[in-house]
């Protein structure tokens, strides 16, 4: 295809529609994401063995929704039901083996646009190899992404190199491809983690950009990531964009005592985040230590404040 040329009519193929590599970085992907000032009230509750009730509200400055839904574990693997506001209702099906070595699973939604018919929205194979699983994506617009992971543990068991690859397009067209390499390295004491280290590096290389064929630099993120027991850990990422913007963010967790925990982050373009994490105590009134409250601040220390606060309400049984 001709540089300059216009992508070929179909879904964009930017980056890619489904998730990529989502076991690289996931240390610092859920420090960072505990940070993000959401409103949002969760609920989970266990009716009987093997079946559960969930539930989500959530309040934002582009619109609020609300989902309450079922799940269940069957012979055929896990089924999730769930109703939402915009009235519809969204199902999934998790961990079917139809073989041993074959995995599948299945998402998607029934809404009056579709006369309430289970339409699927995404569909994923998983299958097992000598080396590491392999996995395969599809949705009905066409969209796939393939992606490949392998690790290699040390003889001691107490290391382990992660190689991975994903690509995504639609159709014939091949959109872009994402590569990481991280390495991990943990000290166990009495089954107890006494601590651990990180180091993951990814690239991503779309291959357009505004829907036409680009020959940009490709982004990278290197991160590092260390976890004392299960109390404290401290984080850095250094990110490049194809522009060649560089950003480097650093983050912790520190516990203050059994009932508190505090996030935060700081990165080069002045933006400070942080996160108050409460846990409830069994001497709590009507809740007693099935609740957890998290409060969330943002604001930027260069320039103006932009302030942005959220409060997380998580309650289960």
């Amino acid at each position: 295809m001709a540089e300059g040329a216009e992508q070929p009519p179909g879904p964009p193929l930017d980056e890619s529609g489904f998730m990529m590599l989502p076991f690289f970085g996931q240390e610092v992907g859920e420090l960072f994401n505990s940070l993000v000032p959401n409103r949002m009230v969760q609920f989970s509750s266990s009716i009987r063995e093997n079946l559960g009730i969930q539930g989500m509200a959530i309040v934002s400055p582009e619109g609020s929704m609300g989902m309450l839904g079922l799940a269940t574990e069957t012979s055929r693997g896990m089924v999730n039901v769930s109703a939402v506001s915009q009235g519809a209702i969204q199902w999934e099906l998790r961990g079917y083996q139809p073989l041993p070595m074959l995995g599948l699973d299945v998402k998607g939604i029934a809404a009056p646009g579709t006369a309430f018919l289970p339409v699927p929205q995404e569909a994923s194979i998983t299958l097992g190899t000598i080396v590491g699983p392999m996995k395969v994506y599809v949705n009905p617009i066409l969209q796939w992404g393939a992606e490949f992971a392998f690790g290699m543990p040390n003889e001691a068991q107490d290391s382990m190199l992660l190689i991975g690859l994903h690509g995504w397009g639609a159709r014939q067209t091949v959109g872009g491809f994402k590569a990481a390499v991280e390495y991990k390295h943990f000290e166990v004491e009495n089954e107890q983690l006494v601590e651990g280290s990180t180091v993951s590096l990814a690239v991503t290389a779309p291959r357009f950009e505004d829907n036409k064929p680009t020959t940009n630099a490709p982004s990278w993120s290197l991160s590092a990531f260390k976890q004392y027991g299960m109390n404290h850990s401290a984080c850095a990422v250094f990110e490049a964009s194809p522009s060649g913007e560089c950003v480097l963010t650093a983050g912790g967790t520190r516990k203050i005592d059994d009932t508190c925990k505090l996030r935060g982050k700081l990165n080069t373009k002045g933006v400070l985040g942080l996160a108050l994490e409460l846990a409830g105590t069994k001497d709590l009134a009507v809740v007693g230590d099935k609740a957890g409250l998290t409060l969330n601040c943002e604001v930027a220390s260069i320039g103006p404040l932009n302030p942005k606060v959220g409060a997380v309400l998580q309650l289960s049984s």
